[in-house]
């Protein structure tokens, strides 16, 4: 990948879902269906990419990555207490910070050998309040 230009952009406003509609859709179809095709999918399966959360002036809060699955890591981050860094309280307190600041969120699909790359770059070009394993600001 040396010497290769990433190309992303991201389209900030005409792409944002509402966090509130995509917890209203996955709650009221029981959260957690076997059978994904009786669901109506508000974000495809298995899609690798970046993901944005954004606050209520749809500035860029949080970008993550996810290799298999992206609406499986907006479910943990939107819906989930995180439980992973329970003895680490600065990070749990980002954690419930950004999930209650987080007002819409977007992505953009990427190859999953890419993701890796390209999640680093569009943090350093954005970024946002709550990556600080990037970013020194929080």
């Amino acid at each position: 990948m040396k010497n290769t230009i990433i190309k992303y952009k991201i389209d900030n406003f005409s792409g944002l879902l509402s966090v509130v509609d995509f917890k209203s859709h996955y709650k009221s179809n029981n959260f957690h269906y076997r059978d994904e095709r009786r669901k109506p999918p508000f974000i495809k399966n298995n899609m690798s990419g970046c993901y944005f959360l954004y606050n209520e002036v749809k500035e860029i809060i949080y970008i993550g990555k996810s290799i298999n699955c992206i609406r499986q890591r907006l479910i943990d981050h939107l819906f989930r207490k995180h439980m992973g860094y329970s003895h680490d309280e600065a990070y749990n307190f980002r954690h419930d910070k950004k999930q209650k600041e987080a007002i819409y969120f977007s992505f953009i699909t990427v190859d999953k050998n890419k993701v890796q790359v390209v999640e680093p770059f569009l943090i350093d070009k954005y970024k946002p309040i709550y990556n600080i394993e990037f970013n020194n600001v929080c």
